[in-house]
């Protein structure tokens, strides 16, 4: 009897072989090699002009016109905030590294230091201080770190491409064969330039420690005659900066220049020819073009002499005799680019009373020269110390000096917990429940906010003024309504009058946005919360025990310590009273909207059904009945049901038109774009769903009950709600992000204090 064949099983096939070492390091120096001759890394000083001549528009800029075309080079883009449309510069998007440590909001003072930087342009020099002043952890340090990050990034790009020179003295074998001192000729086999020796071949290389422009090495009317070439190749509309025309070079290579010039009797070609001019990118890192200055008590530059710790025989015969000094410090490291000085007002005014000088200047004097800096030059202060500097006897000495920017906290809660998803949720190792960071956001908001002023509105729109509670105005802030039953029009005037609620009460002596709770206190709040030891995840209930905690130390905060006023301002138990409510009422939507009771999308079809029926009974026109292929006029009933979800009141022919009136005014504003009706009315949507969702209320906690139940026994649960209760279950896990353990908790507690009405 033959024997079955076994089937062969398939093997899976093998990974591939890794390249062998020598191999993958040839191909990566390859490459390296070609990068490093597409980026014009090494240039001669005759390349170099060469390279000025083709593009002079990326080659002839200082310090703040550099700046100001790093911002242009990322963009902008036009946002929608509750205020009115903003521009945002994409640079603070952090877009060139994935978004990472990107700056939320604070479009208002990107557009202030933009305006800054192009005044520094126009003027020619940047020649005052920029000061960002504001409470602490308003994100001053982020604003600089992103603008230094993109510099980095930027400078490595072709139109951001930044140059400085070298001096460079050769080996005796390569300047008897080339270019000799005092020789008096050239060898017509020797080198024209010493830009690309081999390190063998050079003896010494002294570098421009403060970067200055490689066609500050012309004399002035040479350099002037290359300049007006530049400009008219560009066809005349180029701005060259002053610095280029009044400035020279750096004490040290002025040395050296001299030196050379003095030994090659006048010949200019022979001392170009020991430069060196080499691409290089800005590093904060590094500090190379970017430098963050700490509040230590020294001036912040020094000298220290080069001929002192180097062989005098590494030196031409020129040089050997001339005591050359080269400037170091962290003015030395931010030269060509930004400098910033971090809690400037922390030091003593005399640790940097030397910047009044520097500021109108440009120069910092050194015990042997005069450092000549071409850099932005940044300072940040907290609001504390920047209100004690304005009382200061010497503050009208720097107050012409210096560009101030208010950096204050962000009001509207979305943009909050932007950054509390950005830069604290990837450090939680726990599940984060729902509504744990947005109850966490809306706190810190609400404990900045004032109580708005109502004399200064219309009389109608004062009286909904002064209605507003805490968590009303902060919801207004963030675009949303604060109550529900308003009309449409005093939902528009409300609306409309977030402008002039931010203005008034950022003018204010006591503005909101400067006080109030810090995000750094909220870290905190949410990194203890998600440790708890009664909850597996960082749980909203967790976040509200925290903060309970640390409104209790009044001692400790100052913003504690403000008296309370009506509508909960300032009333740290009424705002947590009120978050507490606004968390249940989250919990029992999510709730409402999984228990399958109601289709998602009925809200939106409700929506559109309405639009068509009242454009039928404005028109009074008959319609073919699709379901019976009968005509009919507009159906009554049906708008009549609708607008008591709406909410429309009792003249129903007001509101109706009302609504026309709405998508006409919409069609006007955009002409020839499709009407999207459940975009143009979310607040009525969200009505009419709470509405239709309120008449299932009973239905909806009996499933809740029957859930609680399910955490404990799903076999308690009657036979004829298991596959419901489970579909709920299911449901709030995918698609409202909750885990079982706290969805139990949510559930818990929303049966607790809402179903069986107890006490929490």
């Amino acid at each position: 009897m033959a024997r079955e064949a076994k089937p062969r099983t398939s093997r899976p096939p093998a990974p591939p072989k890794p390249p062998a070492a020598d191999v993958l390091l040839g191909e990566l120096a390859e490459r390296a090699a070609r990068t490093f001759v597409e980026r014009r890394q090494i240039l001669s000083f005759e390349e170099y002009v060469g390279l000025l001549l083709a593009e002079p528009q990326v080659h002839l800029r200082d310090a703040s016109t550099y700046l100001r075309d790093a911002f242009d080079h990322y963009g902008r883009k036009t946002i929608d905030r509750p205020w009115g449309s903003t521009d945002r510069c994409r640079l603070f998007d952090a877009e060139f590294d994935d978004g990472r440590d990107r700056l939320v909001g604070h479009e208002p003072v990107q557009d202030a230091f933009y305006r800054i930087l192009s005044g520094f342009v126009r003027d020619g020099r940047a020649n005052r201080l920029v000061l960002l002043h504001g409470p602490n952890g308003s994100a001053k340090t982020t604003f600089v770190q992103c603008i230094i990050r993109a510099l980095e990034h930027y400078s490595s790009t072709p139109p951001g491409a930044l140059y400085r020179f070298h001096w460079i003295f050769p080996t005796d074998r390569i300047e008897r064969g080339g270019l000799g001192f005092g020789s008096g000729g050239r060898s017509a086999k020797g080198p024209t330039t010493f830009a690309n020796l081999e390190d063998a071949d050079i003896d010494a290389r002294l570098a421009c420690e403060v970067r200055d422009h490689p066609l500050l090495l012309l004399p002035d009317a040479y350099r002037r005659e290359v300049l007006k070439a530049a400009v008219e190749a560009h066809g005349g509309e180029l701005r060259v900066p002053e610095r280029l025309f009044r400035t020279g070079l750096c004490h040290k290579c002025r040395q050296i220049f001299d030196a050379l010039n003095a030994a090659y009797a006048g010949d200019l070609r022979k001392v170009l020819a020991h430069v060196q001019v080499e691409r290089y990118t800005v590093s904060r890192g590094y500090r190379r073009g970017a430098c963050v200055i700490g509040p230590q008590l020294s001036v912040d530059a020094a000298e220290r002499q080069v001929t002192a710790d180097r062989s005098l025989a590494a030196l031409p015969t020129a040089l050997q005799n001339v005591a050359l000094f080269e400037p170091y410090g962290e003015l030395v490291d931010g030269a060509g680019g930004l400098i910033v000085f971090d809690d400037l007002l922390k030091r003593p005014l005399d640790a940097f009373k030397y910047l009044l000088t520097t500021i109108e200047n440009g120069e910092v004097t050194l015990s042997h020269s005069i450092l000549r800096l071409d850099a932005v030059m940044v300072a940040t202060s907290n609001e504390v110390h920047m209100e004690a500097f304005r009382r200061h006897p010497e503050y009208a000495s720097f107050r012409g000096r210096l560009a101030t920017i208010r950096v204050p906290y962000l009001l509207e809660h979305p943009l909050e917990r932007e950054i509390y998803e950005l830069h604290i949720v990837p450090q939680v190792e726990r599940h984060v429940a729902p509504h744990a960071v947005d109850l966490a956001a809306r706190w810190a908001v609400m404990t900045r906010l004032t109580r708005p002023d109502s004399e200064h509105f219309e009389r109608g729109v004062g009286r909904l003024v002064e209605e507003l509670a805490v968590d009303g105005k902060a919801a207004l802030y963030a675009g949303e309504l604060p109550v529900e039953g308003l009309d449409p029009d005093q939902a528009k005037a409300l609306l409309g009058a977030v402008p002039q609620l931010r203005s008034e009460a950022a003018a204010a002596a006591d503005a909101e946005s400067l006080g109030g709770a810090s995000p750094r206190e909220v870290r905190s709040v949410l990194l203890l919360a998600a440790q708890r030891d009664d909850s597996a995840c960082l749980s909203p209930f967790g976040v509200l025990a925290e903060l309970a905690e640390l409104t209790s130390h009044t001692a400790d905060y100052q913003f504690l310590q403000q008296p309370a006023e009506k509508g909960g301002f300032h009333d740290q138990a009424e705002i947590l009273r009120r978050l507490r409510e606004l968390l249940l009422d989250r919990i029992e939507d999510d709730v409402r909207e999984s228990s399958g009771l109601i289709e998602p999308g009925r809200f939106p079809e409700m929506m559109e059904r309405y639009v068509r029926e009242i454009r039928h009974w404005v028109k009074q026109e008959r319609v073919t009945d699709k379901a019976t292929g009968q005509e009919r006029d507009a159906d009554e009933a049906y708008m009549a049901q609708f607008e008591k979800y709406a909410g429309a009141g009792k003249d129903a022919a007001a509101f109706r038109n009302e609504v026309m009136t709405r998508i006409g005014a919409h069609r006007t504003d955009h002409p020839g774009r499709p009407l999207d009706v459940p975009a143009l009315f979310p607040e009525m949507i969200r009505r009419v769903r709470r509405a239709v969702l309120e008449e299932r209320r009973p239905q909806i906690h009996k499933l809740a009950e029957r859930l609680l139940v399910h955490f404990d026994d799903p076999a308690a649960v009657p036979a004829d709600d298991r596959t419901r209760v489970a579909a709920l279950l299911e449901a709030l896990v995918s698609g409202r992000g909750y885990c079982r353990e706290c969805a139990r908790e949510a559930v818990a507690a929303l049966v607790r204090t809402r179903l069986r009405g107890t006490a929490d």
